[in-house]
């Protein structure tokens, strides 16, 4: 049934102690309102649950405005909304709407109840002295009497029925005068009468008054007639005491004159009136459930041959919450009742005190209020546990009692991802305790603090499902059950940064990013636990040490954080760090670094120039080779003398290859090795000028790493030596 979306609009609910339950969705443009009446002082128990957003839910007056005091739920995130409270007699709206803060579509499912303590005791009223009087009752043992007051009045006057015609919780008297026709409604106080409204006046006696009800769900008791002349059956819609000509609703015709209409009563405990009939000819007795003055089935149930008995009214004389059945015998003054189920004869049993004069007729209920019982909020089971929600994020509080006769309350919930747990008990008038368990029942944590003292818990809880057992260690009290679930960040995306030697890139959240349902991402804050061993982190340009941190909007710009790379031959870099939310650690997590190396070029180093005499060998030292990437490959180099020959002092190094001359007397030379043994065969390099050459001579030096490891390919470099 969806719900209407204004007060004009709104959903009727038909409340009763079996609680009804509704789905719906709400959005910020179209709240979602439901109307319900209360005819009796009850307890109130509303459950908004399920809840895929942030959702509230608050009690309007039956103009529409918030109750004095507020009565409203408005816990955080999607944790399940709870009102549990004592209700006034009157009309009262649901309305139902997301927090501010929600932009889209939340759905939730309504659970509402009420109860209440009703006792039906009996209206009498003699038709020879006019004097009317009240009966209490324990099931069916008498238990003392009143008069209504005042009284007697003239016996020409019927009491037709009782019932509440301006919501004050009290119950009123309906009366027919079967002389002049008119018709009128003592407003009571208890036993007394504190006003007399007169009601239009039907002077046509085939006409009947038989009962009152609200027939069409307005929360106003409404007038039922019978005329047995034509056998028409019609309900006078009222506001209070009012009626207004022609607004009447028409009810299935019954012609039988023999089937007498007796009283309107919630048969089938939908909360709305049934019709109860007797037939004086065949002792058939029948109910009739209703929609409204629809009528949906007639059933008959157990037939009463003995046409002595006659039926005086309803009421629930053994507190089942279903509606008996009274009787009279205008024959010998015995009274009974039949406890019904439903529309089913249970069992029957006497009234303890007969009234033998039968000018006394009976007519119930007379409904007096007790205090009305509390609802529960928190089942007693694991099964029947209070469902917080699933998925939960953000806070909640749920107020509930236990004790002697309620010794404990179950609530669950569920969580998607590892979360931090704040409970608090509080409000306590005796020792109660508290209890975590895990979904299989094991005690995970509890707090036992002595007498009234709060109980707390906190703990990290992973994804799963949990129940809170609260209970009673000693004594009875309301609590004031409060939970926070932050739930902890989740790192969700965790690639390697990939760069070049020597290079810089930025940190994205395209490889670092922590996501958290409860906070928003500037919340989100990484602290540095160890550096990176090569390069540096960089945020906004300034260089970050141990202890250092930044953001997720930080990652999420792509720009502000920078690793740059030191140019170390290092292949692999890598830092730790830890992300909080103010409330939660996520710790132990390593962001790696992959490092593309960049082949360096060789580096030569010779003398500049030496001085030698002709046709003779001369030393030159000082020539080395560096290669900072080399590592155990090979090097080439080449030397070339243009007017002598060139020999090496180590030219038959085990490792040292030629692919041209042989290292002695050569005017060029190709020779490769690692580069260990190349600069032990260049340690000592020796020149002799050709036999005839005078003058200045160059000795050419090439250096190759053969492409090496890395990009960039092979690389050189040259030096010359002029002699």
């Amino acid at each position: 049934m969806p719900a209407g979306n204004s007060l004009t609009t709104a959903t009727l609910l038909y409340l009763t102690p079996n609680a009804q339950t509704l789905q719906d969705t709400v959005t910020q443009t179209a709240n979602d309102y439901y109307r319900f009446n209360v005819s009796y002082r009850s307890s109130f128990n509303l459950a908004l649950t399920g809840l895929t957003g942030d959702a509230n839910v608050v009690l309007l007056d039956r103009a529409g405005n918030p109750l004095s005091p507020a009565l409203n739920s408005s816990n955080a995130g999607n944790f399940s909304e709870s009102i549990n409270t004592i209700l006034e007699a009157g009309t009262y709206y649901v309305r139902i709407l997301p927090s501010a803060a929600t932009s889209s579509e939340t759905a939730y499912s309504l659970s509402v109840s009420i109860d209440n303590t009703l006792k039906p005791d009996i209206l009498w009223r003699h038709y020879g002295s006019g004097e009317n009087g009240v009966w209490s009752l324990n099931r069916e043992t008498f238990l003392g009497s009143a008069a209504i007051q005042p009284t007697p009045i003239d016996p020409s006057w019927t009491l037709v029925a009782a019932a509440d015609f301006n919501q004050d919780g009290q119950s009123d008297i309906l009366w027919r005068n079967r002389v002049s026709g008119e018709n009128a409604v003592w407003l009571m106080n208890g036993s007394t009468q504190i006003a007399g409204i007169y009601l239009p006046t039907v002077a046509d006696q085939n006409w009947t008054m038989i009962a009152a009800a609200d027939f069409n769900g307005d929360g106003q008791n409404d007038i039922l007639w019978r005329n047995s002349a034509v056998g028409a059956n019609v309900v006078w819609y009222m506001n209070g005491t009012t009626y207004e000509d022609g607004n009447f609703g028409t009810l299935n015709s019954v012609g039988d004159p023999n089937w007498v209409l007796h009283d309107a009563a919630d048969f089938n405990r939908d909360g709305k009136p049934d019709l109860l009939w007797r037939n004086y000819a065949t002792g058939d007795n029948a109910v009739w459930i209703l929609d409204g003055v629809n009528q949906v089935s007639g059933d008959i149930i157990l037939s009463f041959s003995d046409l002595s008995w006659f039926i005086q009214g309803t009421g629930d004389f053994n507190q089942d919450r279903q509606t008996d059945i009274l009787w009279r015998n205008y024959r010998t003054g015995e009274n009974l009742i039949w406890f019904m189920d439903g529309i089913t004869y249970n069992s029957a049993a006497a009234i303890s005190l007969t009234v033998p004069d039968l000018n006394w007729q009976a007519r119930s209920p007379f409904t007096r209020a007790e205090a009305p019982p509390a609802i529960d909020v928190a089942a007693n089971t694991f099964s029947t546990a209070f469902n917080i929600g699933s998925g939960l994020v953000g806070s909640g509080t749920y107020r509930d009692v236990v004790g002697v006769t309620d010794a404990e309350d179950y609530y669950q919930f569920n969580l998607n991802v590892a979360s931090s747990l704040d409970l608090s008990l509080t409000e306590l008038a005796a020792n109660l305790d508290v209890q975590l368990l895990n979904s299989n029942g094991t005690l995970i944590q509890s707090g036992t603090q002595s007498g009234s003292t709060p109980e707390s818990i906190r703990r990290n809880l992973e994804a799963g499902t949990y129940y809170v057992r609260v209970f009673a260690a000693e004594g009875n009290s309301s609590y004031r059950l409060s939970l926070r679930l932050n739930n902890s960040p989740v790192l969700v995306t965790n690639a390697p940064l990939s760069l070049n030697e020597g290079n810089s890139a930025n940190l994205t959240r395209d490889l670092l990013r922590v996501t958290d349902a409860d906070n928003l991402a500037e919340q989100l804050v990484y602290t540095v636990n160890s550096l990176p061993t090569t390069g540096s982190l960089l945020l906004d340009g300034a260089s970050l040490g141990v202890g250092g941190t930044f953001s997720q909007v930080d990652l999420d710009d792509g720009r502000r954080l920078v690793y740059q790379q030191n140019g170390s031959e290092a292949l692999t870099d890598s830092f730790r760090f830890t992300v909080s939310d103010g409330s939660s650690v996520l710790s132990g997590n390593t962001f790696t670094i992959q490092v593309t190396g960049v082949n360096d070029p060789p580096v030569l180093t010779a003398p500049i120039a030496r001085s030698v005499d002709q046709n003779v060998n001369s030393a030159i030292s000082g020539i080395t080779v560096t290669d900072a990437d080399v590592g155990s490959a090979t090097v080439s180099v080449t030397l070339n003398a243009v007017n002598g020959v060139l020999s090496l002092s180590s030219a038959t190094l085990p490792d040292l290859r030629f692919s041209q001359g042989d290292g002695q007397d050569d005017r060029s030379m190709l020779f490769s090795g690692t580069l260990s043994t190349v600069n032990a065969a260049l340690q000592t390099l020796i020149y002799r000028s050709d036999a005839a050459f005078q003058g200045t001579d160059t000795i050419s030096i090439l250096v190759d790493d053969n492409g090496n490891t890395g990009l960039g390919g092979r690389l050189t470099d040259n030096k010359s030596v002029t002699v």
